[in-house]
């Protein structure tokens, strides 16, 4: 039979193990996206990647995206495009890529309230990692970020 101290002992670990997963729990539900709801989001039915290349160095990739702004305010948004699979597949020396909007020569654009905007052709730009396929042509992941003025 163990003795008092071995059985206080395997208390006090399952007491520190049951505080360290509930506090994990707790972040996991509540703490994990520290990113804010945007009243933008991107209208994915009629948004597409239309294609790439390399030049100088450099991997252009060009996309149609259409926004919609669910809000009553006009919103000033930029977007970040998730290139994850291109990352890994050797294309791009990084995943995140930030969007230029051809046509407003801007990094940013404004949506009014209520609206939406059909096919703007954006720009993601990233560094070429030497190998000059994409994995598919699929539309990336695009987070759109509300930016306050």
């Amino acid at each position: 039979m163990p003795d008092k101290r071995g059985v206080y002992l395997m208390k006090v670990v399952f007491l520190i193990i049951t505080i360290v997963l509930i506090c994990y729990l707790l972040f996991r539900v509540f703490g994990g996206n520290n990113k804010e709801k945007c009243d933008v989001m991107v209208v994915e039915d009629k948004s597409f990647l239309s294609g790439f290349e390399v030049k100088d160095n450099e991997v252009h990739i060009y996309c149609e995206i259409s926004l919609k702004n669910n809000s009553n305010e006009t919103k000033k948004v930029k977007l970040m495009g998730d290139f994850q699979q291109e990352l890994e597949n050797g294309l791009l020396k990084e995943s995140n890529l930030e969007a230029y909007f051809i046509e407003k020569a801007s990094n940013s654009v404004e949506v009014e309230g209520k609206s939406n905007i059909n096919y703007m052709k954006v720009e993601f730009v990233g560094e070429y990692a030497g190998y000059s396929r994409m994995s598919n042509r699929m539309l990336p992941d695009i987070d759109v970020i509300e930016i306050m003025e």
